[in-house]
């Protein structure tokens, strides 16, 4: 379960991101700037990353990953109103 949330905060964040770029914004973390937006790519990061988790037995680190994405999710959320 908390591997679905972690996807779906990540393709939530490239959304957001994206509707922002088309407001002007840019990605402020320079290493995903290249696909800051798209969803596909992000999915699948994301999917890997809880992959390699669950594999490695780290699964419980899902939660505070969690935590961190909806922190960032809700930030860009918040910017994105300003535009509205």
């Amino acid at each position: 379960m908390n591997g679905l949330l972690f996807i779906g905060l990540n393709l939530a964040d490239a959304w957001f991101t994206g509707e922002l770029i088309a407001y002007g914004d840019g990605e402020a973390n320079s290493i995903v700037s290249a696909y800051a937006n798209s969803l596909i790519i992000k999915g699948l990061l994301s999917l890997a990353a809880v992959t390699i988790l669950v594999a490695t037995g780290k699964a419980k680190l899902l939660g505070l990953l969690n935590v961190c994405m909806l922190l960032v999710v809700i930030w860009n959320g918040g910017w994105l109103l300003t535009y509205l």
